[in-house]
């Protein structure tokens, strides 16, 4: 599929960012993502979430956090790579419990950012002043091309998480999807909506994942989020993305 197939169908405008014009919603092209999910207490995530917002529900006593390395090679805003943190979450009533992360997303579910990092400062700035993302400059190392799925997260030369995994062999799947990503500014909840096409893909058996923390202040933090099993994960190649940002879906100020 073309990417003037793709992006013609979402339509867009130019608007005026610093020194240049941007389109709007953002278009990235040839983009990849690995993402993994763990189980969690729940009761640690509803800490990090507004009172408006309700984790999906693994156990009696666990919710979801997915860790997604996003390679962003050429964009409106050029290349970049991201690491996003965030809880899989529905706004103003409780989801089901029990539903997969693909069919929760289909049913209107969302994924609250709790932390960002990307290795580049204008798209962190653009985050933050539109959106109010809560992204921080680090180092990110991605390789999705060799026998093993290699992401490792530094900060100041210094290791925060390391996660390699067998790399399956992706299959083509043709296959339109929309993610919402969720977030708070203002004491608003905004929502950001994700419209993709997807290449190839794959799921990664949890078993395979490894994780590694290293020494930097913030893998205390993480190791946290994720000391539950593994719940697997998908690499997803040749991934196109338009992100409509954002809207004020729900304007009710939050509390955390």
């Amino acid at each position: 599929m073309s990417n003037e197939l793709l992006f013609d169908a979402v339509g867009g405008v130019e608007a005026d960012w610093r020194d240049r014009k941007l389109n709007v919603p953002l278009r990235y092209f040839e983009a990849s993502n690995f993402t993994i999910s763990f189980r969690t207490p729940v009761n640690l995530v509803r800490d990090l979430v507004p009172s408006n917002v309700y984790p999906l529900r693994w156990g009696r006593n666990e919710a979801v956090t997915a860790i997604v390395f996003n390679d962003f090679p050429k964009s409106d805003i050029g290349g970049y790579r991201e690491l996003m943190i965030g809880f899989p979450v529905s706004v103003a009533k409780p989801a089901p419990p029990y539903l997969g992360l693909r069919s929760f997303a289909k049913q209107g579910g969302a994924l609250f950012v709790h932390q960002m990092v990307l290795d580049d400062q204008d798209a962190i700035d653009l985050g933050i002043a539109i959106a109010g993302y809560p992204k921080i400059f680090g180092e990110i190392e991605l390789d999705f091309d060799s026998f093993m799925i290699k992401c490792v997260w530094r900060e100041g030369g210094e290791e925060v998480l390391t996660i390699t995994a067998l790399r399956p062999a992706p299959a083509f799947v043709d296959a339109r999807d929309r993610t919402d990503v969720i977030t708070t500014k203002g004491g608003c909840v905004l929502r950001s909506e994700l419209v993709g096409y997807t290449g190839r893909a794959a799921p990664v058996d949890g078993d395979s994942i490894d994780l590694e923390f290293g020494t930097h202040e913030r893998a205390k933090s993480a190791r946290k989020l994720v000391q539950g099993k593994c719940l697997g994960g998908r690499l997803v190649l040749d991934r196109q993305v338009s992100l409509s940002q954002p809207l004020e879906a729900w304007r009710q100020p939050h509390a955390v």
